[in-house]
């Protein structure tokens, strides 16, 4: 996926991680690499903030589709049981 930061040999995180928006905008606006394949807003990112929620979107993984493998994790039934649960209630 272009864009991921590669944590290890199994997963990447989809994006950067900061303590506030602004920094996020900031830090997305500096590690743009080739500036030609991207639309980046003028002045950087921190002029697109609009300071409202609408148009936000949150992804999740459904835990019974996506696990990582065995050798990358100790199952704890309890645990599986619960975030499935979670999982099934708020979606």
């Amino acid at each position: 996926m272009d864009g991921c930061l590669g944590l290890d040999k199994h997963t990447d995180t989809p994006g950067l991680m900061t303590k506030s928006v602004k920094d996020l905008a900031n830090l997305l606006t500096i590690s743009v690499t080739d500036s030609t394949k991207s639309d980046i807003p003028k002045g950087g990112y921190i002029n697109a903030m609009t300071n409202s929620w609408s148009d936000i979107r949150i992804g999740t993984v459904d835990p019974k589709l996506w696990k990582l493998s065995q050798s990358d994790l100790t199952d704890v039934e309890e645990i599986t049981k619960q975030m499935v649960t979670y999982f099934t209630t708020i979606i």
